[in-house]
């Protein structure tokens, strides 16, 4: 049934939908109303590729909220990632009332950036910083969003930490979690690739975000669609290119229910 679940989220990505919450009786998925595919969304469900699966779905308007102030709102549990680094929602210090002497703790308060611990993504990428040797070395945090990779590859020693984000409510997150951490070796910069010209080569860090995309493409190939959308961005962090504003737009979303079963 999970094989029948991921191939299901992975022919609505392909619709269009790009955020997915697993339920009972099969999943529940979210697209922007404009980017909505319906006609591929049907074409893949009859052509899914498990046979005596049967799946039924319903379509609806997602309720117009800002679910994002919501999330904030109800805060998000501590997260121990490989029984070594813990991290805690700080601006909810009642969902993790004791310390623990035995990880790295850190804090972090997720106003309109990714990046908490909650997603996979995350905790694959701090538990590739743990097995790194990171002492004295700079680092660089492309599209730092919260700035947890940056605070933890601070934590585990590197020796300067440097970040950048398009998003300029992101930039600011960043500098007051890292703040809020004690690290004071990473700068945050609001722009893309060519704000750090000054800093760090930026033809050198273009590859490396390249060849992170293509570990994405080995690692997760059923993500197509997300997976393009980084190679996309990955192109077109030019270094003559520069950001100089960002944009918070609101878009209507649709809701997708599923119901999958499979009779073999």
């Amino acid at each position: 049934m999970q094989v029948c679940k991921d191939l299901l989220a992975d022919s609505a990505a392909e619709a269009g939908f790009e955020s997915f919450e697993e339920t009972k009786e099969g999943m529940e998925a979210y697209v922007q109303k404009e980017l909505f595919d319906k006609e591929i969304l049907d074409q893949n469900i009859k052509e899914f590729p498990i046979e005596g699966t049967e799946i039924s779905y319903e379509v609806e308007e997602a309720e117009d909220k800002d679910w994002n102030q919501e999330w904030e709102d109800q805060g998000f549990e501590p997260i121990c990632i490989d029984d070594q680094i813990l991290i805690y929602d700080a601006k909810h210090p009642d969902l993790h009332p004791t310390t623990s002497p035995d990880h790295i703790e850190i804090g972090i308060e997720a106003k309109l950036a990714f990046g908490t611990g909650n997603h996979e993504t995350t905790r694959m990428i701090v538990s590739s910083l743990m097995n790194m040797n990171l002492y004295k070395k700079r680092v660089l945090d492309c599209g730092c969003g919260t700035g947890i990779l940056g605070i933890v590859a601070s934590k585990l020693g590197a020796g300067d930490v440097v970040g950048y984000d398009i998003d300029e409510w992101s930039v600011e997150n960043s500098k007051h979690n890292a703040q809020l951490n004690g690290v004071n070796n990473m700068s945050v910069y609001f722009g893309n690739a060519s704000v750090i010209n000054h800093a760090i080569n930026c033809n050198t860090a273009i590859p490396y975000c390249r060849n992170f995309v293509e570990m994405l493409r080995i690692i997760f190939p059923l993500k197509r669609n997300i997976i393009q959308s980084c190679a996309n961005n990955a192109k077109q962090c030019t270094p003559n290119e520069n950001i100089g504003h960002s944009v918070k737009a609101h878009f209507p979303f649709v809701r997708l229910t599923t119901s999958v079963q499979n009779r073999k």
